[in-house]
C-alpha cells in the first residue's frame, strides 16, 4: 500500500495498492509543482530526489550515507576525490545543528542539496544507539560500528531553498513526519492488514483496497 499523507490537512491525499513488483519510491507519487515531499531514509536515494526536483517540487528525507553518496558542492561528477566523508565531518562536532552544502548525482544529472546534522549530547546519542541495538539483538545480529555511529545523530537531506527554509525550520518540518508513522500504526491496528485470509496476490490486493475504502 503506497500512501501520500497531507501533513497540513492531517489526512490521506493519495493511495495506491499494488503487488510486490512496485517498490517504494517518491517517483511513484502524483507530484505537483511546489509540493514538498517528506520521507524516511528509504527515500534518500539520488534517482528519487532527482525525480522530485524535475517535477518542480522539493524533497526532505532522512539522510542515509549508504543510500545516498554526497559530493562536495563544487563537484562536477561523482568522482571519489569529491566524496564527502560524512563520518569524518560529524566526528568531534560539539552538540548543535550544522549544515553542509553538497551535490548528488543520478543518471548523469547533478542536484544541489543541503545536508543537515543535529548533533546530540553524549547521553542522548547513546540512548539512540541503545534503542537501535535492541531490535538487532532480538534478531541475533550485530550492528556495524558505522551504523552505531550514525544512529546517534539526526541527519536529513533537502532541496528546500535556504532563503525561505532555515535549518531549524527544516528540522521542525521533518519532525512532523511522525504523523505518518502514527497513521500506519493505526491502519495496522484497525484494518488488521498484516493477516489476510487470502492465498493469492490479486485477492489480497482487493481485500486491502476494500478495507481501506471502508475505513476512509
Amino acid at each position: 500500500m503506497h500512501c501520500a499523507y497531507d501533513l497540513r490537512g492531517g489526512q490521506l491525499a493519495w493511495v495506491q495498492v499494488s503487488d510486490h513488483h512496485l517498490g517504494e519510491s517518491l517517483a511513484n507519487l502524483p507530484i505537483r509543482k511546489g509540493d514538498i515531499l517528506v520521507g524516511d531514509k528509504a527515500y534518500s536515494k539520488a534517482p528519487q530526489l532527482l525525480a522530485v526536483d524535475e517535477a518542480g517540487a522539493f524533497s526532505l528525507t532522512r539522510f542515509s550515507p549508504w543510500h545516498l553518496p554526497v559530493y562536495a558542492a563544487q563537484a562536477k561528477s561523482a568522482t571519489p576525490a569529491f566524496r564527502v566523508p560524512v563520518q569524518g565531518w560529524l566526528n568531534g562536532l560539539p552538540p548543535g545543528t550544522y549544515q553542509r552544502h553538497a551535490v548528488v548525482f543520478a543518471e548523469g544529472k547533478r542536484l544541489p542539496v543541503r545536508l543537515i546534522a543535529g548533533v546530540l549530547p553524549d547521553e542522548q546519542a547513546e540512548a539512540l544507539r541503545q534503542k537501535k541495538q535492541k531490535p538487532a539483538r532480538e534478531k541475533g545480529t550485530k550492528l556495524s560500528e558505522q551504523s552505531l555511529f550514525f544512529a546517534g545523530f539526526h541527519l536529513v537531506v533537502t532541496t528546500l531553498p535556504e532563503k525561505r527554509w532555515s535549518v531549524a525550520l527544516v528540522l521542525e518540518l521533518y519532525a512532523c513526519r511522525w504523523q505518518i508513522e502514527i497513521l500506519f500504526k493505526r491502519i495496522k491496528q484497525v484494518l488488521d492488514t498484516h493477516r489476510l485470509p487470502c492465498h493469492t496476490a490479486p485477492t489480497a490486493q482487493a481485500m486491502i483496497a476494500a478495507r481501506l475504502f471502508a475505513w476512509l
